[in-house]
């Protein structure tokens, strides 16, 4: 038995791999983050789909364990990439001791998109996410990591982390003129890019309230495009 790990890319339907869209061509049932998928891409499948939004892992896992043992094609959709900032390591190993191998598809990760959307390109580019599970209503933000890794005064893309924002500034060490930039959605067709400084961004966000599915990327010493 065999479970399909699809990088969706981004956001944009057509930025899914050909790989990763013939898969869900065929897929049986589809196992998928409401919240972080384009719903085109699921229009890609006539299989039977499972909203993965408020399920656990232990959830997941069974979803997958009773598709799989009635022999069909599953797929568990992710965004952007499946290896990236995602538990898939966890998955193989609890899967696989049910005798289900998961074979894993790379997908276009929204690190790309939000490059492209901001016209950027580093030689030495941070890319971290808030300790622990900051997705949790009752997440404690922890600073340390990420006050390490701005000292280091490079360009730095922070995901996961947008409705921790002000926690964040207030924890990097870069001067208040820094730029900043929030992406929401980078590639979608609500695309959303707002733009500050160290000293403002924050304000900002707070203001126009997104709190999820954006990522934050800090550039010193340089205006955006």
């Amino acid at each position: 038995m065999k479970v399909f790990f699809i990088g969706a890319g981004p956001g944009d339907a057509g930025l899914i791999t050909v790989r990763g869209k013939e898969l869900l061509e065929c897929a049986d049932t589809i196992i998928y983050p409401g919240s972080s998928i384009n719903a085109e891409i699921l229009e890609f499948s006539n299989g039977d789909k499972i909203n993965s939004w408020n399920l656990n892992f232990e959830g997941v896992v069974a979803h997958i364990i009773r598709e799989a043992s009635k022999g069909k094609t599953v797929v568990k959709l992710h965004s952007g990439d499946p290896s990236l900032f995602e538990d898939t390591s966890m998955y193989t190993r609890t899967l696989s001791e049910h005798g289900i191998r998961v074979e894993i598809i790379p997908g276009v990760s929204s690190l790309s998109a939000l490059a492209a959307s901001l016209k950027i390109a580093d030689r030495t580019l941070i890319v971290t996410r808030p300790a622990g599970e900051p997705w949790r209503d009752d997440y404690r933000f922890e600073s340390g990591s990420i006050k390490g890794l701005s000292s280091h005064r490079a360009a730095m893309v922070i995901f996961i982390g947008t409705k921790h924002i002000r926690d964040i500034i207030n924890a990097i060490d870069h001067p208040p003129d820094t730029r900043v930039a929030v992406v929401y959605h980078a590639s979608w067709d609500d695309e959303e890019i707002i733009t500050g400084t160290v000293a403002d961004i924050a304000d900002k966000v707070e203001e126009i309230g997104i709190r999820k599915s954006a990522a934050i990327f800090i550039k010193p010493h340089e205006q955006f495009s």
